[in-house]
């Protein structure tokens, strides 16, 4: 009735981390808040053997904009953050200039 077959216990931030990497994901920067500090972690733990640089940033605009210069710099990239970090980011694209 039940199968013996071992199977991986994972978290849904070591999935989507996985996943990204899996991906081509090479860029990681983030602002350490719940719930995508578990993200940061397993990107910074995992960082040499995938090859990703990850980048612990001073604040969510922060965030944004490293991502988006290692984007433009032609590498894969993902930041990652909480829903009031993600308003924080929002913002950005809302500033006169």
């Amino acid at each position: 009735m039940f199968s013996h077959k071992r199977r991986p216990y994972i978290t849904g931030n070591q999935a989507l981390s996985m996943g990204a990497v899996a991906a081509g994901c090479r860029f990681y920067a983030a602002y350490p808040m719940t719930p995508a500090s578990g993200i940061l972690t397993w990107m910074a733990e995992h960082s040499e053997q995938c090859g990703v640089v990850v980048k612990q940033m001073e604040d969510e605009i922060a965030v944004a904009n490293v991502a988006i210069g290692a984007g433009y710099a032609g590498v894969r990239s993902m930041c990652g953050t909480s829903g009031g970090g993600f308003a924080l980011m929002t913002r950005l694209s809302a500033w006169p200039g």
